[in-house]
């Protein structure tokens, strides 16, 4: 796979005078020379950081370098960076569980979505409280996210509305009908809250983005995809081809090759500077530059 070169050194190509007769002719290939042995030592690769001889039904981060592992068993654990588990948290009640969000380290959001059910976990993965969607006047959910404020965002597919609500069920803002505003209203294959943005994918439309006011502000036209990050001015996809990593304010794009083992039993889950891979034998958790 070829990378193409860093900015600093498009910037080297397109600033620089290559002329003999120019005074920095010299200093400009010593500092390029310096540029190359840089990029051979830090290849933009995936490195591996953790790996777990578990069985994994789903598996994230958060942003203190916690690995969060739910089993077969349906028992969730958490893990700091050195691999030592800290906590354990399991429910039989509501069915399998069926993801983490740990976009906010101090109040975990745990999705069981057969029973349309969110149990709210604090650090130490002792519940906190729940609530049971349909209950609260929300029928068709598929996707939910915890926002750092401690409240949640749902997508409300029966009335096409992003909605962010309290603990309780209480709406506190919510989009006007998207299928009002779009000739096909998106579906919700993922949602999640990330800085002051929240993103809605649709791997058939591209990604919508929010505000934290549940205004829309713009689509980011990617299909096909997998899985999706933002941070910054960078954007990752996970698609067949491997790890897809944007940066629309300077036009660069590279695309990672995925390492080897993944078949059709692995699953994928892409968060800040981490990309996770489990199947039915491990979790590996790589660096994502």
């Amino acid at each position: 796979m070829t990378v193409p070169p860093t900015i600093l050194q498009h910037r080297l190509f397109s600033t620089s005078v290559f002329h003999p007769a120019s005074t920095t002719w010299i200093a400009t290939i010593f500092c390029f020379a310096a540029i190359i042995r840089l990029a051979a030592q830090n290849p933009d690769t995936l490195a591996l950081l953790q790996s777990f001889p578990l069985s994994a039904t789903f598996a994230t981060t958060d942003n203190l370098g916690n690995v969060y592992v739910l089993g077969t068993d349906n028992a969730l654990q958490k893990f700091n960076a050195a691999g030592n588990r800290l906590a354990r948290y399991s429910n039989n009640r509501l069915g399998p569980a069926t993801s983490l969000d740990a976009a906010n380290p101090l109040k975990l959001l745990l999705w069981y979505a057969d029973f349309r059910t969110v149990v709210f976990l604090d650090r130490s993965l002792t519940e906190l409280g729940s609530l049971q969607l349909d209950a609260a006047g929300f029928s068709l959910v598929r996707s939910v996210a915890m926002s750092f404020d401690g409240n949640l965002w749902v997508y409300d597919e029966a009335l096409f509305k992003l909605k962010k609500i309290s603990p309780e069920g209480i709406i506190l803002f919510e989009t006007p009908a998207l299928n009002q505003l779009v000739a096909t209203p998106p579906t919700a294959d993922a949602l999640r809250e990330i800085g002051n943005q929240v993103y809605l994918a649709d791997w058939r439309q591209g990604i919508f983005v929010f505000d934290q006011y549940a205004a829309w502000t713009e689509t980011w036209n990617y299909q096909n995809g997998k899985d999706f990050y933002a941070v910054a001015d960078r954007q990752y996809y996970l698609t067949e081809q491997g790890l897809l990593i944007r940066a629309p304010r300077s036009f660069r794009e590279v695309t990672l090759s995925l390492p080897k083992g993944i078949d059709g039993r692995s699953r994928f889950q892409l968060t800040e500077q981490r990309l996770l891979i489990w199947d039915e034998r491990q979790v590996r958790v790589f660096r994502v530059p």
